[in-house]
């Protein structure tokens, strides 16, 4: 397992996850400057993975991710591959 400190927090990557997750990085750009990274992947707004490209926010947040787009009044849809890995890897 490889420790990632961010922010105080400790979060644990086997050498497969952590490769992915800078493999994502490395193919995307935030306009944000991953601030789910910086933070451990720590308080992300909660989301539903869809069997299909975006995930769904939950939650509405304060500052929403600047990769996701409003459907509606309160439907939100996040098209970032790395938040959609995160989900579907760590449950988060």
């Amino acid at each position: 397992m490889i420790p990632i400190e961010l922010c105080d927090k400790t979060m644990e990557l086997t050498p497969e996850q952590d490769r992915k997750v800078k493999a994502i990085m490395a193919e995307m750009d935030c306009s944000a400057g991953y601030p789910c990274y910086e933070s451990g992947f720590e308080g992300l707004t909660p989301v539903r993975v869809l069997s299909y490209g975006p995930i769904e926010c939950l939650r509405a947040k304060e500052a929403p991710c600047p990769m996701s787009v409003s459907f509606g009044l309160q439907d939100r849809r996040c098209e970032c591959p790395l938040r959609r890995y995160v989900a579907s890897e760590f449950g988060r």
